[in-house]
């Protein structure tokens, strides 16, 4: 059965105010409030089984005067693409996967670069990078499943190293997209998931709302 999560996008203002105006909407109290709009925003608030509830929970948000944010669980775990080769080739990024599947971004369309890690065993911990752009899937870039010959001879001896200048590329490549590091950490995971969802099993939501969520804060072109 699917998931439907509810979530707020960056807040500001008094906090006080908002704070009521969040615990009315809602129906919980003003101090549960107050702990969802501590954090700068994006925060999952509530998880529904069906899509109705989730919609009828954001009207009753939007009208206080927020900004909601309803995603697919399902769809937010499908709609990515595992890289595992990549190209920096004149204006544009190309990518494959494991596969041969092929995708083509140019650099101007790059809207949002999400990095963070992801925990992929009980003590490991992989790096990753998350390249959103508006037509095409969310590529997905990990440390140690990338191929690295793409960055030819500014290739490094190791992982990390290669990584680190892949992301130091595209953002060189992309100066318009938005860039955020929260999730390199597990309290900035845990800020955006709230009290509901993990790390764990959930960080695919927290990319997508951290995207989302700055995607609405960029101007317009």
């Amino acid at each position: 059965m699917g998931m439907w999560v509810l979530a707020i996008g960056g807040s500001g203002g008094d906090l006080a105010e908002r704070a009521a105006a969040l615990a009315a909407a809602t129906g919980t109290s003003v101090y549960e409030a107050q702990r969802q709009l501590i954090s700068r925003g994006p925060r999952v608030l509530a998880t529904h089984g069906d899509r109705g509830a989730a919609e009828r929970a954001a009207e009753a948000i939007a009208a206080a005067g927020f900004t909601p944010i309803v995603l697919d669980d399902t769809a937010c775990r499908l709609a990515r693409f595992e890289v595992r080769a990549f190209a920096l080739e004149g204006r544009t990024f190309k990518v494959t996967d494991r596969r041969g599947a092929s995708v083509q971004l140019p650099f101007a369309e790059i809207a949002v670069l999400v990095r963070g890690v992801r925990t992929i065993g009980p003590d490991d911990r992989e790096p990753f990078l998350e390249v959103h752009g508006a037509a095409t899937p969310v590529l997905t870039l990990c440390e140690r499943h990338l191929q690295y010959d793409g960055l030819h001879l500014e290739r490094q001896p190791t992982a990390a190293a290669n990584f680190a200048r892949l992301v130091a590329r595209l953002r060189g490549q992309a100066p318009q997209a938005s860039y955020d590091e929260r999730l390199n950490t597990r309290a900035g995971q845990l800020q955006v998931l709230g009290e509901r969802l993990t790390p764990e099993a959930d960080l695919e939501i927290a990319t997508l709302l951290l995207a989302r969520t700055l995607q609405r804060m960029r101007p317009a072109a």
